[in-house]
Parts: structure tokens; sequence; C-alpha cells
């Protein structure tokens, strides 16, 4: 097609790039990484072996359904829960999933009847730009500088 030089250019900054984030965590535990979980609808998620988790790692984060589950499956509220991630990422294409979090009566109960969040220490970070796994979409909220500003604040 006539583009090999930018596409070995683009190949050349993208593991330039992956090894930067990877010095800058390298001396972070991680006990002391973001634990992170995907929800997508009827409650599935992606546990070890799958690229999503694989981004979350590069990233830094750590995901909480990868020591439990393997591959694409369906979980309960009450693994989430019991996971406690400090956020829950919903992909853009799956708007509903939020809500389906946040109204969910086995979390409300878990809050004391309160719905703020939807977790007890989780925030909901929604819009990915991730139409599919496949994307080449930024993860604009779980790169390096959210989710380990220390290690990122130079950036």
């Amino acid at each position: 097609m006539g583009r090999e030089a930018q596409a070995d250019a683009m190949v050349k900054d993208v593991f330039q790039q992956r090894a930067l984030v990877a010095k800058r965590l390298q001396d972070i535990p991680e006990d002391q990484r973001v634990r992170v979980y995907m929800a997508n609808p009827d409650l599935t998620t992606y546990g070890s072996g799958k690229y999503t988790g694989l981004m979350m790692q590069h990233a830094g984060a750590v995901n909480v359904a990868a020591k439990d589950i393997q591959g694409f499956k369906q979980i309960s509220i009450e693994d989430v829960l019991k996971w406690n991630p400090a956020v829950i990422f919903v992909q853009e294409r799956y708007p509903d999933v939020v809500q389906q979090i946040l109204t969910s009566p086995t979390v409300a109960a878990d809050r004391g009847g309160e719905t703020q969040t939807g977790l007890p220490d989780a925030g909901i970070c929604q819009s990915l730009g991730l139409p599919n796994a496949g994307s080449t979409g930024a993860w604009g909220i779980v790169d390096g500088k959210n989710a380990l500003p220390t290690a990122f604040h130079r950036c």
C-alpha cells in the first residue's frame, strides 16, 4: 500500500511508549495499583486471558476479576461487591450498564439504601472510546496518569 515507513514509525512509537510506561510502573507493587472492573451487560466481564485485562495491566491497573475467572463470563453483583474495585469501567457502547449497577437492589442494600456510586468506594467511568476490544481507541481514563498519578506526575 506504500505506507510501510509510516507503519514502521507507528509500531516503533507504540513500543517506545509501552517501554516508558513499563519503566514508570516497575517499582509499584501490585497491591498499590488501582483495582478496576470492566462491567458489561448482564453482569458479564473479562477475567484473565483477555485483551481488555492486558490493556488494564499495561496501564498499571489490576483487573479484579482476573484471579477468579478466565475469559469472558457472567458473574453476580455479589462478586463485584466482594472484589471491591476502586474504578468500574463501562464501554461506551453499553450506556445502560451504569444504571443497572447504580440501581441494583444488592448494591443499594450494601450501601444501606444509598446508591451513590454503586459500590462502597468505586467511581464509575463511562465513554472510554472503545467501540470494541480490538479498537485503537484511547483508554483515556485508564492511562498511567490517572491510574497511578505519582508514577506519572511529570507527564
